[in-house]
């Protein structure tokens, strides 16, 4: 039986699903099969699998009328074989580098303790070609960043020796992404993907899950390739929207436990005072960076703003000594 299960959620991906089946075909890792969830598919993206299905017994082709990625997520897991241990959650659109499979197996297996591992990524535009990101501010469009705390509790990235990530990371919004290889027994633990957020952060809302029951580590390899087009999920304007909901849903989780507890609360206290006063000092400086080599005075409005807010969430923080947390990595 395959040793992993390679999920692809499907909908109307028939310019990029043969990309994704491809790579996934390429893998060195052999072991694996892979399940891709047509998600009520209305060009030709089914038939495009079909072919690839009569080709390899490995990949199977499961139909479902749309209902969203998360819900064809929680199918493809349903149809992994029984004996699969790891899973990968493959975007259609996106694709895998030769040795992903290889390299993310190979540290959970030394790394029973670990439940998820990540990687980095390369950034591709819609031709597939790798993407050239100059801005030197723009850390996020470049790698995969994890934001945890550091001296005094300010934000630091954690760098790529460090390889566990915190709870508080993902409940930041940070470290998440489909670019991860999942210990099937710690996945059958959470409560699966919610398909509140189909839009955006479902994959954070699951990290978390994942980061109270085992821990999640990264590794520093790009073994992935995330694809930059006009039509993903990331430039929906509802974006905004599911960030609230995320803090909405995890502000209000019960703890099952004090360790649980006790990581939320730090969590909370570290978003609100460190965490996103920070953010706002980042983004106004970034601004008025831009706001140079453009000559925008909206953008030396915007930074400015950003700032301003910034500094003044940074200083309220300063007496909210009675919410203050110690905050250890381990």
């Amino acid at each position: 039986m395959p040793k992993v299960t390679v999920v692809i959620p499907l909908y109307n991906t028939e310019r990029f699903i043969a990309d994704a089946l491809e790579s996934v075909l390429a893998q060195t890792f052999t072991d694996w099969e892979c399940v891709v969830v047509n998600d009520g598919s209305t060009d030709r993206s089914a038939e495009i699998v079909a072919r690839y299905v009569e080709q390899d017994p490995r990949i199977r082709l499961v139909h479902q009328p749309n209902q969203g990625v998360c819900a064809a997520r929680s199918t493809g897991a349903a149809h992994a074989s029984p004996d699969s241990e790891y899973l990968f959650f493959l975007d259609a659109d996106d694709m895998l580098e030769p040795e992903a499979l290889e390299r993310l197996v190979a540290y959970l297996e030394a790394h029973p303790e670990v439940g998820l591992v990540g990687c980095q990524f390369t950034r591709i535009d819609a031709e597939g070609k790798p993407m050239n990101i100059r801005n030197p501010l723009k850390i996020s469009l470049r790698e995969r960043t994890r934001w945890a705390p550091g001296f005094l509790g300010i934000p630091h990235r954690l760098r790529p020796s460090e390889a566990y990530t915190p709870f508080l990371t993902f409940f930041c919004g940070t470290g998440q992404g489909p670019f991860a290889l999942y210990r099937r027994s710690v996945f059958a633990q959470t409560q699966g993907w919610d398909p509140r957020f189909n839009v955006w952060h479902d994959d954070t809302d699951m990290f978390c899950q994942m980061s109270l029951i085992a821990d999640v580590h990264y590794i520093s390899d790009r073994l992935y390739r995330y694809r930059d087009h006009s039509s993903n999920r990331s430039k929906d304007p509802r974006v905004v929207e599911t960030a609230r909901l995320l803090q909405e849903k995890w502000r209000s989780y019960q703890p099952r436990n004090e360790r649980e507890a006790r990581l939320l609360a730090e969590a909370i206290w570290y978003h609100d005072y460190r965490h996103v006063p920070f953010r706002y000092i980042w983004v106004g400086i970034q601004g008025l960076v831009e706001s140079i080599s453009e000559r925008s005075l909206s953008k030396v409005r915007w930074g400015m703003k950003n700032l301003l807010v910034g500094l003044w969430r940074l200083t309220r923080s300063v007496f909210a000594s009675t919410g203050r947390r110690s905050f250890r990595l381990s």
